[in-house]
């Protein structure tokens, strides 16, 4: 009877596993051509109310991603290629309802004038807790002003995990801009 308890026991370990949200070892590396929505600003998407359009680098080179790794050649423009992750020096982390987009595996077209350019079709987030915009200054715009690329606390500490974990792209020491997560309510002193 110790062995079937024991089976079932396991079998309830592995069901709680499979809800549990995404670990360090769910992401991929890979190496290649990707675009990089780190810093991106973004547009709406007319007829579209859940997705926007990013501006992205073209990149050759290691990024981590969930999705599967997709090998191209260097593109001429108006290939697709993925958006993906590269270590971020500097962020703010931002505590507020605004609308922000989710570039990570998301489609991208490479601009036919320009193929260090792609516009990548992003989803919309808001409310998804605390989320971090990357860039090298912090201003009270920052968390308030326009829709950036960004991504959740929790998904941005998961890819640094992995990449730590991977050794083949190391990632930065972070350096977190605003010292408390801004609710875009942020004063300057005087």
């Amino acid at each position: 009877m110790g062995k079937p308890a024991h089976l079932v026991f396991l079998g309830l370990l592995i069901l709680l596993a499979s809800t549990l949200p995404m670990r360090a070892e769910h992401f991929r590396l890979c190496e290649g051509i990707y675009a990089l929505c780190t810093a991106a600003k973004c547009a709406p998407v007319p007829g579209k109310d859940d997705a926007v359009a990013c501006t992205c680098a073209v990149r050759l080179g290691y990024s981590a991603g969930r999705s599967e790794c997709r090998y191209i050649a260097w593109p001429n423009g108006g290939e697709q290629i993925q958006s993906r992750y590269y270590p971020v020096k500097k962020v703010s982390v931002c505590s507020n309802d605004r609308t922000w987009a989710n570039c990570l595996d998301k489609t991208c077209v490479v601009d036919k004038a320009n193929p260090f350019k792609a516009t990548c079709t992003c989803t919309k987030e808001k409310n998804a807790g605390p989320y971090v915009v990357a860039g090298n200054t912090h201003t009270p715009e920052t968390c308030t002003s326009g829709t950036a690329s960004a991504a959740t606390v929790a998904d941005n500490e998961a890819l640094t995990a992995y990449l730590k974990a991977t050794g083949l792209l190391k990632p930065y020491v972070i350096t977190v801009l605003n010292k408390q997560p801004s609710t875009g309510q942020d004063r300057q002193t005087p």
